[in-house]
């Protein structure tokens, strides 16, 4: 017994919309008496007529519009059907590109990374490390799917991922290093180290709010060398928490006040043009992110978090995210 198929009912909702068996088939890609028995042989399956001609036009009968909403419904869901199989075939096997901070590497992208790896085993992620405005660059250039970026941006689309709280890092021995918290003016008669990573304008803007002169005694863009010149006793210097290390011996860091925080996002050119792998990476690194709290630093010496929130399970070392972390020191 011949049953009704989805060419069928293609061929009604093309005629419908565009009033004509011809236009109907050029559209479909076949031939107009390939429409016509597509729409002959459904009103013979319905027993009823669906299309009348009038004036040269193919208009749907009282009952073939009614038919034609039902039609449309089982069209639109064949084609989110394999829409839904084709972003499933890419994610097994895709590949993201991401650009990111050393820092936020190692304190949060490694424990994130190792859960991703285990839920999208056939994803490869490429890391490329750089400064900020290096990540910037990748973006636009389209080098990097998508990029660790500082909030606001008003240059690109981004998701937020996590909130990294200033501190100050001082030596173990300095006056200051048993203070909870320090106000911004209370540094402005030490030596200061300043990074140029890419915080540089957000603790010059700090200075500036403050209304206190800023005047480097150094300048670097190593993380490892500005915390080993604090130590060293050098000067002090200002930075996020997520650079910090979990522990770096002869280092103190104290909460800095007002409480400054930057905003950290990953950021792409367009969300909606994201190939789906590289949108998974986004969804999966914010959900993260609200699970692990708004940050996963630590003071060191192993005081409590800055921020309320779960923090994440320890970083381990699997096959899975091993396999799935491409690392590269840039493009």
């Amino acid at each position: 017994m011949p049953l009704m198929n989805l060419a069928q009912l293609r061929a009604l909702v093309a005629v419908v919309d565009r009033g004509s068996f011809t236009i109907a088939g050029d559209a479909l890609g076949i031939t107009q008496s390939g429409v016509s028995h597509a729409v002959a042989a459904l009103e013979a399956e319905l027993g009823v007529l669906l299309l009348h001609r009038e004036r040269g036009r193919a208009l749907p009968t009282d009952v073939g519009a009614r038919v034609v909403v039902h039609a449309r419904e089982i069209v639109f869901r064949e084609e989110r059907i394999r829409c839904e199989g084709t972003a499933a075939a890419d994610l097994a096997s895709g590949r993201v590109k991401v650009g990111t901070f050393p820092s936020v590497t190692a304190r949060f992208f490694s424990g994130f990374l190792a859960d991703f790896g285990r839920r999208f085993p056939g994803i490869d992620v490429a890391l490329f490390e750089g400064t900020d405005p290096e990540v910037l660059q990748w973006i636009d250039s389209r080098t990097v799917d998508v990029g660790l970026v500082t909030l606001p941006s008003s240059r690109i689309e981004a998701v937020p991922i996590a909130r990294d709280p200033f501190l100050v890092a001082l030596p173990s021995g300095h006056p200051l290093a048993g203070e909870e918290v320090l106000p911004i003016e209370r540094l402005a008669a030490e030596p200061f180290i300043l990074s140029k990573a890419g915080c540089e304008p957000l603790i010059r803007g700090l200075f500036e709010s403050a209304r206190l002169p800023l005047h480097p005694r150094a300048e670097a863009l190593d993380m490892g060398t500005i915390l080993a010149m604090v130590r060293e006793g050098l000067g002090v210097t200002i930075l996020p928490a997520l650079s910090l290390p979990p522990a770096y011996p002869g280092v103190q860091a104290v909460l800095l006040s007002p409480p400054t925080e930057r905003r950290l996002a990953l950021g792409t050119r367009s969300l909606g043009s994201l190939p789906p792998a590289a949108a998974a990476f986004v969804h999966e690194a914010r959900q993260w992110g609200e699970r692990s709290g708004d940050t996963t630093a630590a003071i060191p010496d192993g005081s409590a978090p800055l921020v309320p929130g779960e923090r994440p399970p320890p970083v381990e070392s699997t096959p899975e995210a091993t396999e799935a972390i491409g690392y590269r020191r840039s493009p």
